[in-house]
């Protein structure tokens, strides 16, 4: 069985906000392998041209080790006109499956995450660019720097990335990293399973 996704922008007429004002219009149905993207899982990023950005999960020219697609990085216009710009997986140490999306840098390239990949096989962050040129700049190898990152990036005001990873590192729990745009990769902190690190903000804990 097929599953159809589409690109769609909402146009809200009016304010405040009335469920009826609202115009839905399809851009883009994604056709996955071997020339499309698949399984978009993010939102999309504006990009300094006015073009919109983002990755699927599956889709693209490379089935390395899944009939699905290895994922893939996208253009659309506003007007619908859609563009491939990568296929991951598409030559040795690259990401495979990105999941976390994209953020866009203050100079005007994206950055992300793989679900697979790199050196060790413990994902990748990336940089690519508006033409779609890819650059691995860090594949994390578990110990000591982490494995999984992921959620989305974040740019400091320093102008390095920011991210966390869900395993690896000193406890197999996960870090806090810090990468710059030319890939140096620091371990931030080591996350440690309770009591150590204490719960994050707004959970709710049972006193016994």
């Amino acid at each position: 069985m097929k599953r159809t996704f589409v690109i769609l922008v909402l146009v809200v007429a009016g304010r405040p906000f009335h469920a009826n004002a609202q115009t839905e219009t399809n851009l883009y149905p994604f056709g996955g392998s071997p020339t499309d993207g698949d399984y978009p899982q993010n939102t999309l990023v504006q990009g300094s041209d006015g073009n919109l950005y983002g990755t699927t999960l599956h889709g693209g020219t490379s089935t390395l080790h899944t009939k699905y697609g290895n994922g893939a990085a996208f253009r659309i216009r506003l007007n619908g006109a859609y563009a491939n710009l990568r296929s991951f997986g598409s030559c040795p140490g690259d990401g495979l499956g990105p999941i976390a999306g994209l953020v866009k840098g203050s100079n005007g390239n994206f950055y992300g995450a793989t679900l697979e990949g790199g050196t060790n096989n413990d994902v990748t962050v990336l940089r690519i660019s508006t033409s779609g040129n890819e650059t691995v700049l860090h594949s994390f190898a578990g110990f000591p720097d982490g494995a999984y990152p992921s959620a989305g990036l974040v740019e400091g005001s320093d102008g390095n990335f920011y991210g966390t990873t869900e395993f690896g590192a000193t406890h197999g729990v996960g870090t806090v990293f810090r990468i710059s745009p030319s890939a140096n990769e620091t371990v931030l902190h080591s996350l440690a399973p309770r009591p150590a690190d204490p719960p994050p903000l707004g959970t709710v804990s049972k006193e016994t």
